[in-house]
């Protein structure tokens, strides 16, 4: 059996987190480390710029070589997001997501978002 993206999130939450563009990657990752989570998305004014990453500050960070307090997260954030819906399985996401480790979750008509981040 193919596992959805809903029944991941039964298990995992609905709850999910964001930053500003503006914020820095310390404070994105202060946050990340704080929820538990990989990924936060990018809200400007409540609409949703991109999301961001562990993995992209960290190829940000240290491969530029420079601070995450000076660097902002619209830096680093993946724009636009692609979604999937929770009906579509975990290799369909993955396979929308493109190579990208961060795929949100959008129920139709709706604008709650739940974030489900491959492994």
């Amino acid at each position: 059996m193919l596992t959805s993206i809903a029944s991941v999130l039964k298990k995992k939450g609905h709850d999910v987190w964001s930053v500003c563009p503006a914020a820095s990657v310390a404070e994105a990752l202060d946050l990340m480390t704080q929820k538990r989570v990989e990924a936060l998305l990018v809200l400007s004014e409540r609409q949703l710029a991109g999301i961001v990453s562990e993995r992209d500050c960290a190829r940000t960070v240290i491969l530029q070589r420079t601070t995450p307090k000076e660097v902002p997260v619209s830096a680093v954030m993946s724009s636009p997001v692609v979604f999937v819906s929770p009906t579509h399985t975990v290799g369909d996401s993955l396979s929308k997501a493109c190579g990208s480790a961060s795929v949100p979750a959008r129920r139709r008509r709706s604008a709650r978002v739940s974030l489900c981040v491959a492994a």
